[in-house]
């Protein structure tokens, strides 16, 4: 059989369009994990035992004060699944763990957020999808498991202000800590780091991932 090479224009161009293609079914999505099974969706309360979860977007206790999800549950591609939990491990050692304010995020989620916010710096433009979007960003913090209270980072999660940023330094010492431990733990195992959030983290590899706009009701 004769092995036809594609130009690496085209090669770019199918990666893009299979990364903005959007799948709005579970039948959809099944056929896609059928197709590469790293692209399954896992549930973190179950594929990480422990973790602990803060679901903002399911309570009035966000930026927006209304409830965005309805039967949440939090879910992540099975790659950066895996990596979260050598995460917590690592924490665990330390007697720390994570508490995960949102995972995967429905496109329509995202869309009712740009509604609002319409700043690239904190919410991302549905028009080109989110790693949430594509279940392969977390947002999250650390806990200290003696109390079960999570660790001072100095703002909330979803505070759009200065001092959420990773660059900023006028900050308490413990809470510049507290930060510094999360970012090295979470980029250790291969996460990425947004700068203007201190809880955001991304898994790069993201090529080849569609936009989802799965409801939690059918996953």
């Amino acid at each position: 059989m004769k092995t036809i090479l594609l130009p690496i224009a085209i090669l770019l161009s199918l990666t893009a369009h299979a990364q903005k293609r959007i799948i709005h079914t579970k039948a959809e999505l099944t056929a896609s994990i059928n197709n590469n099974p790293d692209k399954a969706l896992v549930n973190l309360t179950t594929f990480i035992p422990g973790i602990i979860l803060d679901l903002r977007y399911a309570t009035t206790n966000n930026f927006t004060h209304q409830i965005l999800y309805t039967k949440a549950k939090t879910y992540l591609r099975i790659p950066t699944a895996e990596a979260l939990k050598k995460v917590k491990a690592e924490l665990n050692k330390e007697g720390l763990g994570l508490i995960i304010y949102d995972a995967y995020r429905p496109l329509s989620v995202t869309q009712k957020i740009w509604g609002l916010v319409r700043d690239s710096r904190y919410a991302a433009n549905p028009a080109n999808g989110s790693g949430h979007n594509r279940g392969l960003s977390v947002d999250l913090s650390i806990v200290d498991l003696k109390s079960g209270k999570p660790m001072n980072m100095g703002t909330d999660f979803d505070s759009f202000t200065d001092s959420a940023a990773h660059t900023s330094t006028k900050l308490d010492k413990q809470v510049l800590v507290n930060r510094k431990i999360l970012k090295t733990t979470m980029e250790k195992y291969g996460f990425k780091s947004l700068n203007t959030e201190w809880w955001h983290y991304s898994w790069p590899n993201d090529k080849g991932y569609e936009l989802l706009d799965v409801a939690f009701t059918e996953l």
